[in-house]
């Protein structure tokens, strides 16, 4: 019997020891969702110990206060700018107030003091009183501050109108002297297109006098020309040292000229035969002829003188020493030692020793097709590199080329080396 009431005491402890536990698990459980409400995310649905609980719950207490500081200090600081904004917006109106304050109610008058000295102040008859916004009452002081004003307004136009009338004279004399420079800029290109001719309007002006010599003499060359007292350029007769017949070219200077190319308006593509006779007109485009060449040459020494325009209207040139024309045999070959004054590239270094090229002779490296042909024109050629004798109105589309420049005008001209003198090596002699 005392062992059964023993039993019965010792279950109810437990269920007492159990309810008693469950009733303090189930309030932490419910402390875990107090602080929903503030956005924070519930605790596990688990079931921690009492001491872990409480550690955690007063950790987001702590969290959730400072947000709310961090919050009401972004506020507080927020509205001290839009505080020291409105500060500064008021400031500026009461400077803008100010400021016409001071132009109503300047000594002057209704408008701001003039800062010419020819300025005058209007005689002061004003009674001194003054309206509630602090302008003058008096309209006789205002509207002799405006007369005063229109005056002094005049008079600066005056002035400006006679500095805009020496800045016209200083115009015209600039202009004055830009058409100087441009006429003598084209004097100087005219005598490089046009040896001897610039003074001419037109170089077809002498076109009836190409065949009739200034002078009924026979000279070995251009040189013999001014060595004998014709200092006139123009068309003479030479009959060089190893040559059986006459020949008319065109001295200048004691230059003989072999070739020029400028408008286009020659054919040059022409037969081998017309090559070595020679064919144009002296006061046009004109090839003097090779065989003419090769008699000048075999006899001395010679120089070489190109000059060149580009597209862009620059000009240069190139002077070569030892040139010389080789003779039929030889396809009139091209020689010369080297070149030895110039503002441009060595343009005949690979037509060098070579023989000449045309229509129906070949004679040039391209061995599939003939350069003289493709290019409509004749010369001294490699493998269709400098050849001054093609059309030069084409441009880069197959145009006049030397030594990888496309040109739109090219003179050439010979002179015995013996009579060069330091102003033909120049850029204009």
């Amino acid at each position: 019997m005392e062992v059964h009431i023993l039993r019965n005491l010792l279950l109810i402890c437990v269920l007492l020891l159990i309810c008693v536990q469950l009733s303090f698990q189930q309030r932490d459980y419910y402390n875990e969702y107090d602080d929903i409400d503030d956005g924070l995310t519930p605790a596990p649905r688990t079931r921690p110990d009492r001491r872990r609980t409480s550690s955690r719950t007063r950790g987001r207490d702590k969290e959730r206060r400072e947000r709310e500081s961090e919050r009401e200090r972004e506020v507080e600081r927020r509205e001290r700018e839009r505080e020291r904004a409105r500060v500064l917006e008021r400031r500026e109106r009461e400077r803008q107030r100010s400021r016409q304050r001071v132009l109503y109610t300047t000594p002057q008058g209704l408008l701001p003091p003039p800062t010419e000295e020819t300025f005058t102040s209007p005689p002061l008859i004003s009674t001194g009183r003054t309206d509630s916004c602090g302008c003058p009452t008096n309209i006789e002081y205002s509207i002799n501050s405006l007369n005063n004003y229109v005056q002094t307004s005049k008079s600066d136009k005056a002035q400006t109108m006679d500095r805009l009338g020496k800045i016209e004279k200083q115009l015209q004399d600039l202009q004055e002297l830009v058409e100087k420079v441009d006429a003598e800029s084209q004097n100087w290109k005219n005598s490089l297109r046009f040896p001897g001719l610039s003074v001419l309007n037109s170089p077809t002006s002498i076109a009836l006098s190409d065949d009739a010599p200034r002078s009924t003499d026979t000279f070995k060359d251009c040189q013999d020309v001014l060595d004998r007292g014709n200092s006139q350029r123009g068309i003479y007769q030479i009959k060089p040292e190893h040559s059986a017949y006459t020949s008319l070219v065109f001295c200048q200077d004691g230059w003989t000229l072999l070739q020029r190319r400028y408008d286009g308006k020659t054919d040059f593509h022409r037969s081998y035969d017309d090559y070595i006779e020679g064919f144009g007109n002296f006061s046009g485009e004109f090839w003097l002829g090779l065989e003419i060449m090769h008699q000048l040459t075999m006899g001395e020494p010679f120089d070489l003188r190109i000059d060149l325009e580009s597209r862009s209207t620059k000009f240069y040139y190139a002077v070569y020493s030892g040139f010389g024309v080789g003779g039929e045999e030889e396809d009139y070959r091209l020689t010369y030692t080297n070149k030895t004054s110039g503002n441009t590239r060595d343009g005949l270094r690979h037509n060098k020793g070579r023989g000449f090229s045309a229509r129906d002779h070949d004679r040039d490296s391209w061995r599939s097709q003939s350069c003289a042909n493709h290019y409509r024109s004749g010369f001294w050629l490699d493998r269709c590199g400098s050849d001054l004798n093609r059309d030069p109105t084409k441009g880069v589309f197959g145009g006049t080329k030397w030594g990888g420049r496309y040109v739109k005008s090219s003179l050439m001209r010979i002179k015995p080396a013996r009579a060069m003198r330091p102003k033909d090596f120049n850029a204009s002699p």
